[in-house]
């Protein structure tokens, strides 16, 4: 045992010494001495630059609060119309269809018909505003058929790709607000709110909310929704899925039964204004 320890002794010894007289070369040294010179230098970019990214972001943050503060104060008759679809001459004259839309124009309304798949759910782009928004309010006028329906407003709608296995695929990324029958449901930032439209005891009784006026008001950082005049939401966002982006009409089909079913939805008009 003292053998072996006296033996890796020698060893360790040995090879320290030679190590220190490598490493005391002329050349070895200077090249130690520029290495610990660059660290330096790039310890004080590094500090600069953490310094110059704090305060950009502060900048970033005074300049938000400033564009909340006035948008908070603007009021109603701030509003402007800027987008009046009513579908005339069933054609439309301020949105262009959403690509693959299963939706029609039909005695000067949108139409949307389609097959609710047994267990299944799907969402639908139906019609798109050619400009992003940003600081909004919209109003849907619209007729609904069928529990497995709900249609509403797509906003900070934007496109992207994202990579799969299988290579690159077009997808897009946008908030929601559809209104079914009986509930309405709010999807911001994939984070989801419901409400009820009828109170438990009326669905017992099958009671539904066919006609509906839903209105989206974006203004900042606060989101109000209302239905036929009834305040459902009316919330502060941190984030959205975008800080802006374009707006639409959007159906959802949701369907946990055992059987395919038909829907129908009608859109009479779809109003935007904004500050």
């Amino acid at each position: 045992m003292l053998k072996t320890i006296g033996v890796a002794l020698v060893v360790f010894v040995f090879l320290g010494y030679f190590f220190v007289q490598w490493a005391n070369k002329p050349e070895n040294v200077d090249a130690l001495l520029k290495a610990r010179e660059e660290e330096k230098k790039q310890a004080v970019k590094d500090s600069i630059k953490a310094e110059a990214d704090k305060k950009q972001h502060h900048l970033e943050e005074v300049i938000a609060a400033q564009k909340e503060a006035e948008i908070q104060h603007k009021t109603a008759a701030d509003l402007k119309l800027v987008i009046d679809e009513t579908f005339k001459n069933n054609r439309l004259d301020y949105l262009q269809p959403a690509e693959n839309s299963l939706a029609t124009t039909k005695d000067n309304r949108l139409v949307f018909a389609a097959t609710a798949y047994k267990k299944n759910s799907v969402d639908y782009i139906l019609a798109l505003t050619k400009n992003d928004y940003d600081n909004f309010v919209a109003e849907l006028d619209m007729e609904l058929w069928g529990d497995e329906l709900s249609v509403g407003v797509v906003f900070n709608y934007a496109e992207g790709q994202e990579k799969t296995i299988f290579g690159k695929i077009d997808t897009w990324k946008a908030d929601r607000l559809s209104s079914s029958l009986q509930g309405v449901r709010l999807s911001v930032n994939d984070e989801e709110d419901r409400e009820r439209l009828t109170t438990l005891k009326e669905e017992l009784t099958f009671k539904s909310i066919q006609k509906q006026k839903v209105r989206l008001e974006k203004k900042g950082k606060h989101l109000k929704v209302s239905v036929n005049g009834q305040v459902k939401f009316d919330k502060k966002i941190e984030k959205y899925s975008n800080s802006k982006g374009k707006m639409g009409i959007y159906a959802a089909v949701s369907n946990s039964g055992n059987w395919n079913k038909s829907v129908i939805g009608h859109v009479k008009s779809f109003k935007v204004w904004t500050w």
